[in-house]
């Protein structure tokens, strides 16, 4: 752990976090802007019951990018491994606590 800073380790993976999540959107919006993504249809209802109402349907045409739950996953990973070290730092600060007099 850096002695200056004991959370550097947590702040290096929340960011880490944010890269992933940034990407992760690219390539969604990616995935989203393609025209060949999803198509949509719209069906109105003719004279009678239900006039003026429709039926909008979207449908997803090709699977999503393989990269898109990878850098999900990764998203998550390290933001659970920022908590690690904030618990883990607390942890330490508790035990130091502990053994000292004044503690």
């Amino acid at each position: 752990m850096d002695a200056e800073d004991p959370y550097k380790g947590c702040w290096d993976r929340y960011d880490r976090a944010v890269t992933h999540r940034q990407e992760a959107l690219e390539v969604w919006n990616d995935f989203v802007r393609a025209d060949d993504a999803y198509s949509v249809e719209l069906y109105m209802h003719p004279k009678g019951e239900g006039v003026g109402g429709g039926t909008l349907r979207v449908s997803q045409d090709r699977p999503i990018p393989a990269l898109l739950p990878i850098l999900f996953g990764e998203y998550f990973y390290n933001l659970r491994a920022a908590l690690d070290y904030v618990v883990l730092h607390d942890g330490d600060h508790r035990q130091r606590l502990a053994r000292s007099p004044a503690g």
